[in-house]
């Protein structure tokens, strides 16, 4: 109830994207070995997750980032169209796209342990590529003004 719009939009991408994972997970094998033990490092949670929240807590968070890329990308328009700071989507998309980096590490090593399918191994690489991409982005954009 106490969300802005761009807190409600960002939500709402976030809950969407775990429907959609939990569909890529009904329709394809994505785990072959699947580690129910909390041994990985959650940045979001503060707290040790399984293999399985850890994978959608990668792909939800990649999704945030790939709103908050996308509107950066138009800052133009949303700082004329809006009221969204910008700033706040700056510093949202550095949290998700520096806290996403940090699990995908796990991830890539449970790929060498052949914990993924083939489904799998590609949807991790392209969510690799992609923050891959925001990481460039947040390179080039080091005097992104914030005002």
């Amino acid at each position: 109830m106490d969300r802005n719009l761009f807190q409600s939009i960002d939500d709402l991408i976030h809950e969407n994207s775990h429907h959609h994972l939990n569909l890529l997970l009904k329709k394809y094998k994505i785990l072959i070995e699947e580690n129910t033990e909390d041994i990985f490092y959650s940045p979001w949670r503060k707290e040790l997750r399984s293999l399985y929240a850890i994978l959608h807590a990668v792909f939800t968070f990649s999704y945030g980032s790939f709103l908050f890329y996308e509107m950066l990308r138009k800052k133009d328009f949303i700082q004329k169209e809006t009221s969204f700071s910008i700033k706040e989507i700056y510093f949202r998309f550095l949290e998700e796209t520096y806290s996403v980096e940090y699990s995908l590490y796990d991830l890539k090593l449970c790929l060498k342990k052949k914990y993924f399918s083939k489904e799998g191994t590609e949807l991790i690489r392209f969510l690799e590529k992609k923050n891959l991409e925001f990481l460039k982005f947040i390179k080039s954009e080091k005097r992104l003004e914030i005002t």
